[in-house]
């Protein structure tokens, strides 16, 4: 917490103060980076009436959003498992930006699958893109990163082909 306070030129009290604990500033932490994320991951989705056209510009920017300097999906995912199995806060700070985004997604797919299947995707996607930063954190191989997602909208494509809606 001294290093952390002396980065941030803060004293410990006003630190303790505003945090509470070791747990409140990690929990704090985690949210403002789900909400970066889940900021990042609503814009990177389009509202379209086309499945194809949706798939391509979400693949597209969840790219771009992978392969930014800034890598907010692997800074999260890495703050996230360090973190979270010390601080409850920070588990229930993850899972909730975890739960948002998926129905974000869901909202999204809700036009093409029935809900439960919506759902499913929507886990899989997200456990996808993680993997896909994290991955591309530790190798670097941007060509892996465009297969990977390309595979991930390639499936979904599959899948509402496979299962149209009922309405």
């Amino acid at each position: 917490m001294q290093a952390i306070c002396k980065r941030a030129a803060v004293t410990a009290p006003s630190l303790y103060h505003h945090y509470g604990n070791k747990d409140g500033l990690i929990a704090a932490a985690v949210e403002s980076l789900a909400e970066t994320w889940l900021h990042l991951l609503d814009s990177s989705i389009p509202r379209s009436s086309d499945l194809a056209a949706m798939l391509a510009s979400a693949a597209h920017n969840w790219e771009a959003m992978v392969l930014s300097p800034e890598r907010p999906l692997a800074v999260f995912t890495w703050v996230s498992l360090l973190t979270a199995p010390e601080s409850e806060e920070a588990t229930r700070a993850l899972q909730h930006s975890l739960d948002v985004g998926a129905a974000l997604i869901v909202e999204r797919l809700l036009p093409y699958f029935e809900p439960a299947d919506a759902a499913a995707i929507a886990q899989l996607s997200i456990s996808s893109l993680i993997g896909t930063a994290v991955i591309y954190h530790v190798d670097g191989d941007a060509s892996q990163v465009r297969g990977r997602l390309a595979a991930l909208t390639e499936s979904v494509r599959s899948m509402a082909d496979a299962a149209p809606r009922s309405d």
